[in-house]
């Protein structure tokens, strides 16, 4: 009998235990993320860009209702990185006006567009940026 009890308040522990876990990981993923709410809409536009590329893989959605939805998505998403790409420079203590880049010399190959020096792809059009080195960075001598 004792052998019951036992059981039954460890299955009631575990069963607390996997209906909290979740309440508990959503609190500390809610926290305040640099970038505030731009930051949280991009999170979820991408999420929400994840799940509708996966619902329509597994074939939930029809390929009108998935493109309708993904532009949708997407929009959201280029908004809130280009909100985030507006506050970083304030954030950083740079003026904004100030991206690291050299003003009006664009160094995107491909659209022609002026991106910091930091960016690996280009803001405007994604293409690869090629980034000078640091030997040709330096002066001679």
């Amino acid at each position: 009998m004792i052998a019951v009890a036992v059981f039954g308040a460890i299955m009631a522990m575990l069963l607390v235990a996997v209906v909290v876990a979740p309440m508990v990981e959503e609190g500390r993923r809610s926290k305040p993320e640099p970038g505030g709410e731009a930051a949280v809409r991009l999170e979820h536009a991408l999420e929400a860009l994840r799940r509708l590329q996966f619902d329509y893989e597994t074939g939930k959605l029809n390929d009108e209702d998935y493109a309708a939805l993904r532009r949708e998505h997407a929009a959201d998403a280029i908004a809130a990185r280009d909100e985030l790409a507006t506050q970083a420079p304030a954030e950083s203590g740079t003026p904004a006006g100030e991206s690291g880049a050299p003003a009006g010399e664009p160094n995107c190959a491909t659209c022609g567009s002026v991106v910091a020096r930091s960016v690996q792809f280009c803001t405007h059009c994604g293409s690869p940026v090629l980034q000078p080195s640091a030997e040709s960075d330096a002066p001679p001598g």
